[in-house]
């Protein structure tokens, strides 16, 4: 007696088979979502630091272009924006909230005293902004820009640039 050879597979082979597909497919599918938030996540802390290092640029441009800082008052509660002024639309700030950036992000300036000891040497700087009555550096400027979005986990993106005015003597 012979043995017919089967052609097809066994109900066995076959559920082993959905089986081992349905655990590739339940992996593999979360690791993808995970990758595409990642993706924009990292696309979205790329254009804040983009906007952070713009702030950061125009600040530092509008202190060493002008001498006379008492134009930009300080304090935190002085939320200053970037604007173009001019035929040569050079860099200036202007009090006021920037509203929304590439419609995701809010950008905002401050720029705070440098606060000094009878040392000379710089100290903690309040929340106010303002430091107490004759520790004010007046040759001396902090800018805070910091960058947020709304995205769940995100973190706001923040730097500080210490300007100093060096006067001839």
């Amino acid at each position: 007696m012979y043995r017919q050879k089967s052609s097809g597979f066994l109900i066995l082979e076959s559920l082993l088979a959905i089986v081992i597909f349905g655990i590739l497919i339940v992996s593999i599918f979360p690791t993808i979502n995970f990758m595409f938030k990642r993706m924009h996540r990292t696309k979205y802390d790329a254009q804040g630091s983009l906007l952070l290092q713009e702030g950061m640029e125009v600040a530092y441009n509008v202190f060493s272009a002008n001498s006379d800082w008492s134009l930009y008052p300080v304090g935190a509660d002085k939320i200053y924006k970037p604007i173009r002024i001019g035929a040569l639309e050079t860099w200036g700030l202007e009090l006021g909230n920037e509203g929304l950036l590439q419609t995701r992000f809010t950008r905002e300036i401050v720029i705070v005293e440098v606060c000094r000891n009878a040392a000379g040497e710089r100290i903690s700087t309040p929340l106010s902004g303002l430091c107490a009555p004759g520790t004010a550096d007046a040759s001396g400027r902090i800018v805070r820009t910091t960058v947020t979005w709304d995205e769940p986990g995100a973190k706001p993106l923040q730097a500080e640039l210490l300007l100093t005015k060096f006067t001839s003597s």
